[in-house]
């Protein structure tokens, strides 16, 4: 078989043939191999026309699919946190000092301690240990002895210290007292003056000082102006106790203010914008001035105006009615004596009575001891007037001088 290139397969002259290739062979078959590369070369040639030059360009649109790539890609510029990895969570949040720690779920943030776990490590293994603890004092049953610990100062001893010191009842403005700051451990020292000052500012004295400020409590308040607020809880109600045993109050109930218990004495003038009340309310003087109260209803009504009025108009009515039918009495008597009609009253003898019948008597010039009786079982009353009376019917006179006696008496 003839010798060929390892890689196109083109034949090449054999120095090992058997029998010997002769050289006409041998240029024959290199012949054929340059023919054979030839036509390689050839069709490399026309496919290197083909390809782009090394110096070009492509728009973007002209290579496929390049846009949508470039488009879920990042900008160079963008900044971002480590949290804003799909893999990483907590980093933001982690500590000083910490470290991502790559987890089951993913990096997390953690403390040099948490990331180690729990280990060992050989005393060896940790630089200058050794040698600490050779300088440190031997245990116990796992204590220190007392006599390898050093003096310290504890709550116990500055507490004995305290207990021992000299006591003092009222404290110079210039002795210190002793603290510790706020949120700290700092221990720091004030003055006895600068404490009082503080105080000063927040309580007032037992005596001698003033209120600067509202002092509530609960609902109620007492103001530097001197105004003091009673309300109660539910901030409608209000009470002011003014004795000790607490039985003597102002309430105001959240309509009305009561006094219990207890008298009211004005030395002024009282007014009242409403209605002002007595007997729980039973009684009371309006507004307009009329007074009410069940006293009255006797009269016919409780109020006191229209009351007396109606009191007023009964009995000037009765009056006019009594002093009408005595006129016309008196009118008719004297009318009847003149007709004839009437019959001389003239009474002889102490202890003489005269009975009036039908309309009545006319008595004049009557003296001290005449007596008449208006209406059977009625009061006696003594007549003295010289001039004519008018006695109703129904009446007795008795005369105890009839001497002194003259009168009418009007027929039956």
């Amino acid at each position: 078989m003839a010798k060929k290139t390892p890689n196109r397969k083109y034949p090449i002259p054999d120095q090992n043939a058997a029998p010997p290739e002769s050289v006409t062979d041998a240029i024959l078959i290199i012949a054929s191999a340059l023919t054979a590369a030839d036509g390689d070369i050839q069709a490399v040639l026309e496919a290197l026309k083909q390809v782009a030059a090394k110096d070009h360009h492509h728009q973007i649109s002209d290579i496929e699919r390049l846009q949508g790539i470039l488009d879920e890609k990042m900008p160079s510029s963008k900044a971002f946190k480590l949290d804003d990895l799909t893999d990483v969570d907590g980093a933001d949040a982690a500590k000083i000092g910490y470290t991502l720690v790559k987890t089951e779920t993913g990096w997390v943030g953690l403390s040099a301690s948490a990331a180690l776990g729990n280990h060992e490590h050989p005393i060896s293994a940790i630089q200058g240990l050794a040698r600490e603890l050779a300088a440190r004092a031997d245990l116990v049953d796992g204590k220190v002895p007392p006599t390898q610990l050093p003096s310290l100062t504890t709550t116990a001893t500055v507490g004995a210290a305290l207990a021992g010191a000299n006591g003092k009842g009222t404290p110079d403005d210039g002795d210190r007292f002793a603290g510790i700051l706020a949120g700290a451990s700092t221990v720091f020292h004030t003055t006895w003056g600068n404490i009082k000052a503080a105080l000063s500012v927040i309580f007032l004295k037992k005596s001698g000082d003033a209120l600067t400020g509202r002092l509530t409590f609960g609902k109620g308040s007492l103001s530097p102006n001197g105004d003091v607020q009673a309300a109660r809880d539910d901030g409608n109600t209000g009470v002011i106790f003014l004795n000790a045993a607490g039985n003597r109050y102002l309430f105001y109930n959240g309509s009305i203010y009561e006094l219990p218990s207890a008298g009211l004495s004005v030395g002024g003038d009282v007014t009242a914008a409403g209605i002002l009340r007595a007997g729980n309310g039973t009684a009371y003087l309006n507004t307009d001035g009329n007074v009410y109260g069940t006293r009255w209803s006797s009269w016919g009504t409780p109020w006191a105006f229209d009351a007396i009025n109606a009191q007023l108009e009964k009995r000037g009515l009765d009056y006019a009615n009594h002093a009408i039918g005595q006129a016309n009495a008196y009118t008719n008597s004297y009318t009847d004596a003149r007709r004839g009609l009437a019959t001389d009253i003239h009474l002889t003898g102490g202890g003489v009575w005269y009975n009036t019948w039908g309309r009545g008597a006319i008595i004049f010039g009557a003296g001290d001891n005449v007596f008449h009786n208006v209406n059977t079982g009625g009061s006696w009353q003594r007549v003295t007037t010289t001039q004519g009376i008018y006695i109703p019917p129904g009446s007795a006179i008795h005369c105890s001088n009839p001497s002194q006696f003259h009168g009418i008496a009007v027929a039956t």
